[in-house]
């Protein structure tokens, strides 16, 4: 496999996320097959496999739930000094979690993502004209 990269270089790409990367910070790519696979060969080392799909998916949602919680202070609904602490946790590290819940999930359930989400981006590309939503969102506001 060639050695690809999730982050452009682009500056202009790179500016509209919240954080700097440098290009020591750049990582190699993971195909989602491979990081599938990962997790499997993961939980079955563990015996992991014996817990309940619905284990599974109450889990991930108490991890989107962290997610939620950064969200929510990020757009100062949740205002520290004001009654509310900042999160526990790093988001980075709450994603990660996330992910790995739902590749599991996938697993248990024989969905291969790739193929999941190659044919859904290609559905919504059909559907889901790009002028006509950049003029909607452009006039609101």
């Amino acid at each position: 496999m060639s050695a690809s990269y999730i982050f452009s270089e682009d500056p202009a790409y790179l500016s509209r996320f919240n954080f700097h990367v440098s290009r020591s910070d750049v990582v190699e790519a993971m195909r989602i097959s491979e990081a599938q696979r990962r997790v499997l060969e993961f939980e079955k080392a563990r015996r992991w496999d014996r817990f309940m799909e619905s284990q599974v998916l109450a889990h991930l949602y108490e991890e989107i739930s962290e997610i939620g919680k950064h969200i929510l202070a990020r757009e100062g609904y949740k205002a520290r000094g004001l009654g509310h602490e900042p999160p526990a946790g790093e988001l980075e590290r709450e994603f990660g979690q996330a992910f790995s819940l739902f590749l599991q999930l996938a697993n248990r359930l024989g969905v291969d993502l790739e193929r999941a989400f190659a044919q859904e981006i290609e559905r919504m590309e059909k559907r889901f004209d790009p002028e006509r939503w950049r003029r909607y969102m452009e006039g609101r506001g």
